[in-house]
């Protein structure tokens, strides 16, 4: 069966690239707008150790969307997500700006830049309402960097409420080929409808863009959180390993230690105690069968909040309640 898997994944780029290559071109004036909001997001220096998040990979620069005339730019969590010091971002002229990472909003896959000094001719684009898209209507997407090559064209909508994340949220698809995370999605009249995040796993050439109408209500709060702490649960977490803890263990995450004092051990999380450990398998009454679903839904939260955790503890289920706590320096 592989050679037939091959061959359709060989068939089924060949397809998307046809049709990358047939896309109409953008209206000029709304591909001028578009490429006035758009910059490019450079780390400066490389990121701290983090455990990769499944589907990334490295990258030295990626696409960004000027969110409004107060210095704002939004851009897909991935490898900048690591980030926590200094960013470059290359305003549309070519004109480089120091930026820092304002807030990460890792459940919705969204960081918020604070770029500095003036934007140079760039402009944000105006708010558009993603709830009056329908399926086949045609959309404006680029392809690429600033600076370095910006393919702009316009393609059709695949799906209006395709469900991602952990909470379900709903994205727009649109075709992968000529479509790179990071980009804005504009109607014909240049009105920002959704931002690019990332292909869903359980789609195959086809990317996820966030809607207008939900980054109308996440980006501001973000950007009012700015310099809140983020809450922690005071323990160290890793992916169930089946070789480990073999296949009679359900989906979870494995607590790998707890700090003594803190809203984990409160709560009555546990060490592992040789091969016997927690394992998180439920926050909230939704399942989390990777860490990446935990992050998601704490992403959410606040210091203060409380969360019902469904635990599994040597073969029974068990209910704890814990409190986020603000990050300590303390060891």
């Amino acid at each position: 069966m592989r050679p037939l898997c091959t061959l359709t994944l060989i068939l089924a780029a060949v397809a998307g690239a046809a049709r990358a290559a047939s896309a109409p071109p953008a209206d000029a004036e709304v591909a001028a707008a578009l490429r006035a909001a758009i910059v490019r997001v450079e780390p400066n220096g490389p990121p701290p150790p983090a455990r990769p998040r499944r589907g990334d990979s490295p990258v030295d620069a990626q696409l960004g969307l000027l969110w409004d005339d107060a210095g704002h730019v939004v851009t897909v969590a991935q490898t900048f997500a690591n980030h926590g010091g200094d960013i470059t971002v290359v305003l549309p002229d070519g004109s480089r700006r120091a930026a820092r990472v304002l807030r990460k909003g890792l459940f919705r896959n969204l960081v918020v830049l604070q770029v500095q000094g003036p934007l140079a001719g760039a402009h944000p684009l105006p708010l558009g309402a993603s709830r009056e898209l329908q399926v086949g209507q045609s959309v404006v997407a680029v392809e690429g960097l600033p600076g370095i090559g910006l393919h702009v064209a316009a393609r059709p909508l695949l799906e209006l409420d395709h469900r991602i994340g952990a909470d379900d949220r709903r994205a727009l698809l649109v075709d992968e080929i000529g479509v790179d995370a990071g980009s804005p999605m504009v109607d014909a009249t240049g009105h920002l409808v959704g931002l690019v995040v990332g292909r869903p796993r359980d789609t195959m050439l086809k990317m996820a863009a966030l809607r207008s109408d939900d980054l109308a209500a996440w980006v501001p709060q973000l950007i009012a959180e700015a310099g809140e702490p983020r809450p922690r649960l005071g323990i160290a977490i890793e992916d169930l390993d089946r070789e480990r803890f073999g296949r009679e263990y359900p989906q979870g995450v494995v607590v790998s230690t707890v700090r003594p004092g803190s809203a984990a051990e409160r709560a009555g999380l546990l060490p592992p105690d040789g091969a016997i450990a927690d394992i998180i398998i439920g926050v909230d009454g939704q399942r989390v069968p990777e860490i990446d679903n935990l992050l998601e839904l704490l992403d959410g939260h606040h210091v203060g909040d409380s969360l019902a955790l469904d635990v599994w503890r040597q073969g029974q289920r068990r209910k704890l309640t814990l409190v986020l706590e603000a990050p300590t320096l303390a060891p």
